[in-house]
């Protein structure tokens, strides 16, 4: 009985952690001017989002 207990307070814990770290990344996520790509990305998509950050940064460099 009390394993039984201790295994599901195990996968509550790890459920709450699981979504404080949802929440803090969703957070962080939509703070303005943090660039994010999404997990799995291709060396393309990664080479298309360095160069949207760096137009971004010489955009607000010029203005």
């Amino acid at each position: 009985m009390i394993t039984n207990y201790s295994n599901i307070f195990s996968v509550v814990m790890a459920l709450l952690l699981f979504i404080i770290i949802l929440v803090v990344a969703h957070q962080r996520i939509l703070d303005k001017g943090v660039a994010f790509i999404q997990k799995p990305f291709s060396m393309a998509d990664m080479t298309e989002k360095v160069r949207e950050v760096l137009d971004m940064a010489l955009d607000k460099n010029q203005g």
